[in-house]
């Protein structure tokens, strides 16, 4: 008993001394690990908006955060590899061991609000931004900060349009039961999808308090009519952050769907890449494994595996 009383202190201490990187001054984030505060998003957007490519608004999963993604190089890879700028929202997402920051997620959704309203603003103030699609990308945890938002109120649209092109919803962590309720509510120019890994090695180990199951494992009956979803189970092992395109198991299919909805383009979901839809909005795709493929150019070539990933 002693000996296990040890190992929970070191454990402890462990965990404090790594306290979260996380500082509410500063909630933007930009490659390469650069953070800034809200209030700065106009000079923020005017940089990236400058590039004159696709835009994505990246909400993090759990973990400590941003230096997660740091060491990782998570933006980095998301820029090389879908030819992309990306803009992430950082949330106070640090667990303890397997804990669920559910309540840090509630309260970081009128911040997301806030951001998405400012980047509503600076296109409207901006016209000539418009002709630069911005999508959505939304990871495991991040997917509750949104759904708290979007139950709060949260609009998506513009006076003359809908802010983004594509919604993408990956590994969410977000209650399976009842989904639909705050799905049906988001609103796209193009398409909204969450993708589904029934081996998910990450959301295997998310328990909800409430003993509901995450959406990213098994979207439960019904389903939103607005969102396709698209099934990825025994394409790409246990993967929990598939949006990175070395851990897509060179499945050809994946690659052009999410690289399609990260470029803000029209994803072919009819013909060619989907192998076989069920229940009328689940979709499977082909599987068709080619690393050498075109699509995984920019690749880092990283591990299929993410054991070492958080929801």
């Amino acid at each position: 008993m002693k000996a296990l009383i040890s190992v929970l202190q070191i454990i402890c201490l462990l965990w404090l001394s790594g306290c979260s990187s996380f500082d509410p001054a500063t909630r933007l984030v930009i490659a390469p690990a650069e953070r800034m505060p809200i209030s700065s998003i106009d000079q923020i957007l005017s940089k990236l908006f400058d590039k004159k490519v696709p835009l994505v608004l990246y909400v993090h999963g759990r973990g400590n955060e941003p230096k997660k993604t740091k060491e990782g190089k998570i933006l980095e890879k998301l820029e090389s590899e879908y030819g992309v700028k990306v803009l992430m929202f950082n949330w106070d997402s640090k667990g303890f061991i397997l804990s669920r920051p559910v309540e840090n997620a509630n309260d970081a959704s009128p911040y997301l609000s806030d951001v998405i309203a400012k980047i509503v603003a600076y296109r409207k103030r901006n016209p000539e931004s418009e002709s630069v699609p911005v999508s959505l990308l939304v990871h495991s945890m991040g997917n509750i900060v949104l759904q708290r938002a979007i139950e709060k109120d949260l609009s998506l649209t513009m006076k003359d349009g809908i802010l983004f092109t594509n919604i993408l919803m990956t590994g969410s962590d977000a209650d399976a039961e009842g989904h639909n309720l705050w799905v049906q509510q988001l609103k796209a120019n193009g398409t909204i999808i969450v993708t589904i890994n029934k081996k998910d090695g990450t959301l295997k180990w998310s328990t909800h308090d409430n003993g509901k199951t995450p959406l990213g494992i098994n979207p439960k009956q019904p389903l939103a009519i607005n969102t396709y979803y698209l099934d990825v189970t025994g394409l790409v092992g246990n993967v929990h952050r598939v949006f990175q395109k070395g851990r897509q198991h060179g499945q050809i299919s994946v690659c052009k769907i999410l690289t399609s909805m990260l470029r803000g383009e029209t994803p072919n979901l009819e013909k060619g890449l989907i192998d076989k839809i069920y229940n009328e909005r689940i979709l499977v795709p082909i599987a068709n494994v080619d690393k050498s493929d075109n699509c995984f150019t920019g690749s880092t070539g990283e591990p299929d595996l993410d054991s070492d990933d958080e929801s």
